[in-house]
């Protein structure tokens, strides 16, 4: 149940406003209303803290690991941060002088070692040294004009395809805004400087990786350090965010109906003031808060990981997901071995994780699912994609879906929808049968749709009559879709079997419809109608899915024995091992397939063809209560 919220101001002197902070986070209970980080000195100077901590905790966090890195430093908690910044601006400024450097290198290369002052003195004594660096192409095409100076004798140092080193020697000094030689802007230290420069350089920035992977040992630490700056921002933001009119302050926020009393109490004891009222009707940031029965809670993990909820106005729909997610989740997998598999994992690891908290729900939530997975895999003799044939009596399912030529359930099944499989010749019948499987899955598809999107509506009703009456329509699009049922089925499962009273299902549901239909939905209706009949078709993708995966396990299976029996009967145990490994990397593959089948389908059913009919938007974000407390330390 989506708990209602109240907007609360609470009021107290302006010279309590820190202890009245301190003592509602250690109530939590409101989740304060504030769009920005107030501009303050507090708040600037946590907010920088906690951008540099950020900052440094991701560099050291993916920084790799290093051979005989050096034990973790002795560093002070006040010192973590600095000391980390300190080493990552360190190899940030020998990075770059090693950038600088390995250029004066490439630049001093082609030249080799030479002395800088014999060229002065060769210029006081009047002979000009020029050094150049010119393309190739363009050095050939000057050569062959005879483009270089007269008075200049031109000699090469270095050549290759791409650049020409030379020295143009003269008498006279060049102008070099001729535009017939390039002079080279060469670097101040020699070549053997700049190696020396770049070796040590370089051997700095090995050193300093070192130092940021013994940081790693400081990762705890850096991380606590993160939780206290968060903590200790959010309660300045709070304390200098507090609106003030004269010697009182006060601030705003939401807290559910069924904590409206503690927070009373609470304002008894503190000297507080409150006014509460309800949220206004236009107000989008009520957050939303579900109460909900404690089974339902294994649904938590799933939620989180979708990062989806209902907004305040909407429906609390978290009793749908537990009944209707597990069954697509267990007709997407469906095989009974990978439902056993995930049973012994999720088992296996909830006894090994059971101190740690955080590990329980998704645990309980795998366990849960897998059950459904089994039960279905059991029923339909899917055992890691292994021929029936093969398996003991008691694994090869419900006799309704994997025998139907000898089960009275099926042939009451068929008959109920007109089929008298005894008129049909001996071919035809087995043909039938054959396919019945197959028929019962999708009829179960169908009737799943119709249970999943009639209860959206039935909500819908009950929920909305009492404020207005044209929520009557959603009865006549609950009837529409227990019609839709019935064409579905007729048309794909039983081809023929839609009833001739179904025609009055329609009738009665397009009268309850049109009667309530507002004027600015009648050009919708329509394609309105449309869409409930290919939203309950699009159920059928649950079996589809669940074909794939039962192929891809029968197939990967076939290809083991294929590799198995492509070898020699000398070789009998290298083609056993292969096929485990074949099976068995196939079966991996289909499995994390099943878990994006589930992603891609089972999730949207819910979240998109089922919310439609519900009117949901999922437009809410959690109640997260503010509870940072001040640090007195």
């Amino acid at each position: 149940m989506i708990v209602p919220m109240k907007l609360v101001t609470l009021l107290c002197l302006e010279q309590d406003r820190a202890a009245a902070v301190d003592a509602l986070a250690g109530l939590e209970l409101m989740q304060l209303c504030r769009t920005a980080l107030p501009a303050t000195q507090d708040v600037a100077a946590l907010s920088a803290q906690l951008n540099d901590c950020e900052r440094v905790l991701g560099i050291v966090r993916s920084a790799p690991a290093v051979k005989n890195a050096p034990a973790a430093p002795e560093v002070s908690d006040d010192d973590l941060v600095a000391y980390a910044s300190g080493l990552i601006a360190g190899k940030a400024a020998d990075l770059k002088e090693q950038e600088r450097l390995q250029h004066d290198v490439n630049l001093l290369a082609p030249w080799g070692e030479f002395d800088r002052s014999a060229i002065a003195n060769l210029q006081a004594k009047g002979v000009y040294v020029t050094l150049c660096a010119t393309p190739r192409n363009l050095f050939d095409q000057r050569r062959k004009d005879d483009a270089f100076p007269a008075e200049a004798a031109v000699h090469v140092v270095q050549a290759d395809k791409n650049m020409v080193h030379y020295a143009l020697v003269s008498e006279t000094p060049l102008d070099p805004e001729s535009g017939s030689f390039d002079p080279a802007v060469l670097p101040e230290e020699t070549l053997s400087e700049a190696r020396r420069g770049l070796a040590d350089c370089q051997a700095r920035i090995t050193a300093g990786d070192a130092a940021i992977a013994a940081a790693k040992a400081l990762l705890p630490r850096l991380e606590a350090k993160l939780a206290a700056l968060r903590n200790s921002l959010e309660f300045a933001s709070a304390r200098d965010g507090m609106e003030q009119a004269g010697r009182i302050a006060y601030l705003q926020g939401y807290v559910p109906l069924t904590r409206i009393e503690k927070l009373k109490s609470a304002a008894v004891k503190n000297g507080w003031a409150l006014q509460i009222d309800d949220p206004a009707e236009d107000d989008q940031n009520v957050p939303t808060y579900i109460e909900k029965p404690r089974f339902l809670n294994v649904l938590d993990p799933l939620f989180d990981f979708i990062g989806i909820s209902p907004g305040y106005r909407e429906s609390d729909v978290y009793l749908f997901f537990f009944f209707f997610f597990p069954v697509f989740f267990g007709m997407i997998l469906g095989d009974a071995g990978y439902g056993s598999l995930m049973l012994t994992v999720g088992t296996v690891c909830l006894i090994v994780f059971r101190r740690k908290q955080a590990a329980r729900l998704p645990l309980v939530l795998l366990i849960f699912l897998a059950s459904f997975t089994f039960v279905w895999g059991a029923l339909n003799g899917a055992w890691f994609g292994l021929p029936k044939s093969v398996l003991p009596g008691w694994m090869r399912g419900w006799s309704m879906s994997t025998d139907p030529a000898n089960s009275p359930a099926a042939h009451k099944f068929v008959n109920f929808y007109g089929i008298d499989v005894s008129q049909m010749s001996q071919d035809e019948a087995a043909r039938f049968w054959g396919g019945f499987t197959s028929k019962l899955t999708q009829w179960f598809c169908f009737l799943l749709a119709m249970l999943h999107l009639m209860s959206a509506h039935i909500v819908r009703f009950f929920t909305g009559i009492r404020k207005d009456w044209r929520e009557i329509s959603n009865i006549g699009w609950a009837l529409m879709i227990f019609a839709n049922f019935l064409l579905a089925v007729g048309l794909i499962v039983f081809s023929g079997a839609f009833p001739s009273w179904g025609k009055w299902v329609y009738v009665a549901a397009v009268v309850l419809i049109l009667v309530t239909i507002r004027p600015a939905q009648i050009l919708n209706l329509p394609f309105d109608m449309i869409g409930s009949f290919t939203d309950v078709l699009s159920y059928i993708r649950l079996f589809a899915v669940g074909l794939s995966g039962m192929y891809i396990a029968e197939k990967f299976n076939e290809m083991g024995l294929m590799v198995m029996h492509s070898l020699e009967d000398k070789c009998i145990a290298a083609g056993f091992v292969l096929l485990i490994l074949v099976a068995v990397a196939g079966h991996v593959l289909n499995l994390a397939l099943g878990f994006l089948g589930v992603l891609v389908h089972a999730v949207r059913l819910n979240t998109l063809e089922f919310s439609n009919h519900m009117g949901l938007q999922w437009s809410g974000f959690k109640f997260k209560p503010f509870s940072a407390k001040q640090n007195n330390n």
